[in-house]
């Protein structure tokens, strides 16, 4: 697993969330259309075997067999993109929830500022 390291340090500002989220947004979109297309390709390598199935002879066994082998990749990548999948997920829901945090927390600072210097200037005027 690999770490990123950074020296410098980033305060989590809604608009760093926000690029986060579009990032994760994107993401997303790409691993849902990489579970689509290994989908489809595990519906060929098994519609090649079962045809294989059927025929006889060893050039016949050398191509179930590497349909198999084809299959058997195509499984194992679309496993990692569903989990890549549920991890950017998680990721985004993270950050939306941090993303209304801080709305809610820039909201109130203003409504706090308001109240605070609102109050002042009508006493000072």
């Amino acid at each position: 697993m690999a770490v990123l390291l950074s020296t410098v340090y980033e305060t989590a500002t809604l608009a760093n969330i926000k690029e986060s989220l579009d990032n994760e947004y994107n993401a997303r979109t790409e691993t849902e259309q990489l579970l689509v297309d290994l989908k489809d390709q595990e519906a060929v390598a098994r519609e090649m075997i079962a045809i294989l199935r059927g025929v006889r002879g060893r050039d016949a066994r050398y191509d179930r067999k590497a349909a198999l082998k084809v299959l058997a990749k195509v499984k194992q990548k679309r496993v990692l993109a569903e989990q890549s999948l549920r991890r950017t997920q998680n990721r985004l829901r993270c950050l939306e929830v941090q993303s209304a945090k801080d709305s809610r927390a820039n909201i109130k600072n203003a409504h706090d500022h308001r109240m605070i210097y609102g109050a002042a200037t009508r006493v000072a005027a």
